[in-house]
């Protein structure tokens, strides 16, 4: 097939669209927020933290579990309205 150093003509632009269809980019595939947020809560250091919580509440230290617990889901949250953010703006 031949082109014109200007490009395809409006007749063959024609054809090409009538045959592939518009030339644009499928939507990206997003992450549902619920999959986001599961994410935050059982990465590596998230769920060594909650393996931390659990060794303090069996050693009887419950203050201490409940401050890791609270670190942990305050950690998520964050983390969770940052990259949910981020996606929005790229979408």
């Amino acid at each position: 097939m031949e082109t014109l150093r200007s490009g395809l003509s409006s007749e063959q632009v024609e054809v090409h669209r009538a045959r592939d269809g518009p030339n644009v980019l499928p939507p990206p595939e997003r992450t549902p927020p619920w999959r986001l947020a599961v994410a935050q809560l059982t990465h590596f250091f998230a769920v060594m933290l909650w393996v931390a919580a659990a060794l303090a509440l069996v050693a009887g230290l419950p203050p201490l579990a409940v401050a890791i617990v609270v670190i942990v889901l305050l950690n998520a949250a964050f983390a969770f309205v940052q990259e949910h953010r981020a996606d929005r703006a790229t979408a």
